[in-house]
């Protein structure tokens, strides 16, 4: 009578506790407290309640009452109790995302169910099998064991069920793009969970349908359907979903209606749900799609800043989700090595036990001790070896730990690298391109109002002003375009055996004519079959940025000296000028990318800083290293060294001399 009323007052609680009037711990701690006291019947009930409530706070304890519970049928001998047990282990397995596990428990389900010819559980077992083939990318089979469940189900009588297995057929036709079809089972199964009254997979069907409206181009209709679904989210106070669908909202937003500010509002009212529930995951996608609107509306230091959150939540939740499941594995270790234990305590136990029924004499006393010794130094033996073995996976895990570290310390020093670039571009951007627009643009303007009262000597002049402000334009934007080429990794290095007379030729035909405006004369000695291995394009554009710059710093009517040199190792070219030189303090800020170094040449020429820098990167490209030698008021020194390979045979030492 004592049991009796136990059980009405545990049975009392257990409703009580699934009117969801309680915290989802108290509940836990209320449920484990009436676990012992309980009749088997009500027992079993309780251990599935603590199994689902497990999972989401932790899969390991949720696996152990999953043993419990199946421990439990096996002793009563009901194979439908079985049968669910293994399901709810499978259920586990697949939270955990161990498919292989998964599939073992729900195989040996099906099995059981198909010996007692039960149309119900065969359904479920059906159902369950599909949706892990699913996650194994084995759509044949997934496709068969969910139409297979769908046949076996009484939708009559479960109505839910007949719901579950329409809304994952409907994924399945969903995920092989056959929308027709999937709209069809959304509509279906949305109409079984009207009928079971289950509002969190209305919404999730709804949220299906709206996708499929999505991908074939109804953005309007999947907006009502998300809006639809919202409705009844926020009714149920469901907080994932109102998050989840704002997201999806601001997706069809920004990508097909091009209403960038209307989506990022969206984010953000999914963002305050999401933190304030502790969403990482909806998070990490919320910051990623927030950094890919401000880049489209070209506000990268915004979009830098969400793309920096978006990585350290995407390494949090990577770092969470190995504890959770190396958590898992662990408690799942322990478990099988606990059924194993007890299982051979039965095997030892059940040898005692013959061995002492058929023998009595000492002698047999003998051989079960010998036994004993026997199996306790194989259990040690194996204890021994199962040591051995987690020091090795923890090992392991510390390695792939110091590698992920190691990875994480190269992608900032990467960043880094990145953003000094993209600030020395902008600096230039800010510092040396809009004042020579501004000139440009307050000339031409000059010249366009005021022409009718110019003469031809003033229109001349504003006429060669123009010019040499767009020249000088026309050479930053150049060295803006290599400089960005060679940072991204973009040149392409076609190197052959090139005369360097050849190129060197090739430049100053162009060079003569800024030469000729300063009166600079630019003496040559060049060998000839003077031959390096390089790319001619970039050692030309190197050359180019030299001569330039030797040219800007040179006094009017003095001269420039461009000289090779070729030896059995290496090859040189030496630009030499007479101008201003460069102070030791000056020469160490030359080639820093971090730096905006430049000066004004001795007819007030304008630079960017860049010219030498992108000068060093090509010639690096070549394997080639560059020095200076400079002195003030003497003029700067300029060598350029190219180690000399696949050198052809046939080439002389003959010298050619040409001044200019």
């Amino acid at each position: 009578m004592k049991a009796r009323t136990n059980n009405i007052i545990a049975l009392l609680l257990l409703l009580f506790l699934n009117t969801g009037l309680i915290s989802a711990q108290s509940r836990i701690d209320s449920l484990e407290n009436i676990l012992n006291t309980s009749s088997i019947p009500l027992k079993r009930i309780i251990l599935y309640e603590l199994i689902d409530e497990y999972q989401s706070k932790s899969l390991g304890q949720s696996l152990e009452y999953g043993h419990d519970a199946l421990n439990l049928a096996k002793e009563r001998g009901n194979k439908k109790w079985v049968i669910d047990s293994y399901i709810k282990i499978g259920q586990i397995f697949v939270k955990a995302k161990i498919y292989n596990e998964a599939f073992d428990y729900f195989n040996t389900a099906d099995k059981i169910s198909n010996e007692i010819n039960d149309s119900t559980y065969i359904a479920k077992t059906s159902h369950f099998l599909g949706i892990v083939y699913y996650h194994l990318d084995d759509s044949t089979q997934s496709y068969h064991f969910l139409e297979k469940a769908l046949q076996f189900n009484d939708p009559l009588r479960n109505p839910h069920e007949a719901g579950d297995i329409c809304k994952d057929l409907a994924d399945y036709y969903l995920k092989t793009q056959r929308f027709n079809k999937a709209y069809r089972l959304y509509k279906i199964s949305l109409k079984y969970y009207e009928e079971s009254i289950d509002y969190e997979n209305q919404v999730a069907v709804l949220c299906g349908l709206a996708t499929i409206k999505a991908n074939t181009g109804f953005y309007f209709d999947a907006r009502i359907l998300y809006s639809r679904a919202f409705d009844i989210s926020l009714e149920q106070n469901n907080q994932f979903y109102n998050s989840r669908i704002a997201i999806k909202i601001a997706e069809i937003l920004f990508y097909n209606e091009n209403s960038t500010n209307l989506a990022i509002s969206h984010l953000k009212e999914a963002l305050n749900i999401a933190v304030n529930e502790g969403y990482l995951d909806l998070q990490k996608e919320i910051y990623n799609l927030l950094s890919l609107i401000y880049e489209y509306k070209k506000m990268f230091k915004t979009s830098l800043n969400y793309r920096t959150t978006y990585y350290y939540l995407k390494d949090s939740l990577q770092k969470t989700n190995a504890q959770k499941f190396n958590s898992f594995l662990d408690m799942k270790y322990d478990l099988d090595k606990y059924a194993n234990e007890i299982n051979l305590l039965n095997k030892k136990n059940d040898v005692s036990q013959n061995e002492l029924e058929k023998q009595k004499q000492i002698r047999k006393f003998t051989i079960i001790a010998l036994l004993l010794f026997s199996i306790m130094a194989i259990t040690s033996l194996l204890f021994y070896y199962h040591k051995k073995k987690m020091v090795e996976v923890l090992n392991s895990k510390k390695e792939d730990l110091e590698k992920s570290n190691q990875l994480l310390l190269e992608s900032r020093e990467e960043l880094n690298v990145l953003n000094d670039n993209k600030n020395k571009i902008f600096s230039v951007l800010a510092h040396d391109l809009i004042n020579p627009f501004n000139a440009l643009l307050g000339f031409a303007s000059l010249l366009n109002e005021e022409s009718q009262h110019l003469n031809k000597k003033e229109v001349k002049q504003y006429g060669e002003i123009i010019y040499q402000t767009a020249t000088n334009l026309l050479y930053l934007l150049e060295n803006l375009l290599q400089w960005s080429k060679s940072q991204t990794g973009r040149i392409v290095v076609n190197k052959q055996n090139t005369e360097l007379k050849k190129v060197l030729e090739s430049v100053l035909s162009v060079i003569y004519i800024l030469a000729d405006k300063k009166h600079i004369k630019i003496n040559t000695s060049f060998q000839s079959n003077c031959v390096a291995f390089i790319d001619a394009d970039l050692v030309s554009s190197a050359l180019r940025n030299i001569i330039q710059n030797a040219i800007k710093f040179t006094y009017e009517g003095n001269a420039i000296t461009i000289s090779t040199e070729c030896t059995k190792d290496e090859t040189k070219i030496i630009i030499a000028d007479t101008g201003t030189g460069i102070s030791a303090e000056d020469q160490g800020k030359l080639f820093q990318a971090s730096r905006h170094f430049s000066t004004a040449g001795t007819a007030n020429e304008q630079g960017t800083g860049l010219g030498l820098m992108i000068t060093r990167e090509f010639i690096k490209l070549n394997n080639g290293k560059l020095t200076l030698s400079s002195e003030i008021g003497k003029g700067s020194t300029f060598t350029i060294i190219f180690p000399l390979i696949n050198p052809n045979k046939d080439i002389g030492n003959n010298t050619s001399k040409t001044n200019s």
